[in-house]
């Protein structure tokens, strides 16, 4: 259901999604990093940052109730390979939830992907999903995405 909705937004907002993804492939991974690591200092979260690289940041983010893994990817399309890298990543840490964010979208197969030897809960965020919950591109806000 969110897919249709995600397409008709994508239809109407045309050249302003178009604009706002090119921005958002722009923003330097540095950038992320330093506004999740600030959110973090002011809510008391402590937070590790994995790996990073220029295309993507994987943070594990630790809240009073509940530890996340976090990962922000710079990336048209994000494949099942690179998915199931974060899983794994998840398992290594023994952590219960993931984010992941991309730029563009996930593979179809993603979104078809159950694996019963994973009882991870991953919210998956596309470009468009990303930014239809950003007042503006700017200043990105991740909050949502933090744990308590």
């Amino acid at each position: 259901m969110s897919n249709i909705v995600d397409k008709a937004y994508l239809k109407l907002r045309k050249d302003e999604a178009y604009k706002a993804k090119y921005k958002l492939k722009r923003i330097n991974i540095d950038m992320i990093t330093e506004n999740i690591t600030k959110n973090c200092w002011n809510y008391n979260i402590h937070y590790n940052i994995i790996l990073k690289n220029s295309d993507f940041v994987i943070i594990k983010l630790t809240g009073a109730e509940r530890t996340i893994l976090f990962k922000y990817h710079k990336k048209e399309k994000v494949l099942l390979q690179e998915y199931e890298t974060f899983l794994e990543c998840l398992n290594q840490n023994d952590i219960e939830r993931g984010i992941y964010i991309t730029t563009g979208v996930f593979d179809e197969k993603i979104n078809k992907y159950i694996d019963t030897s994973f009882y991870k809960k991953v919210q998956k965020i596309d470009g468009i999903k990303f930014m239809k919950k950003q007042f503006s591109i700017e200043q990105l806000s991740f909050l949502e995405y933090l744990p308590q």
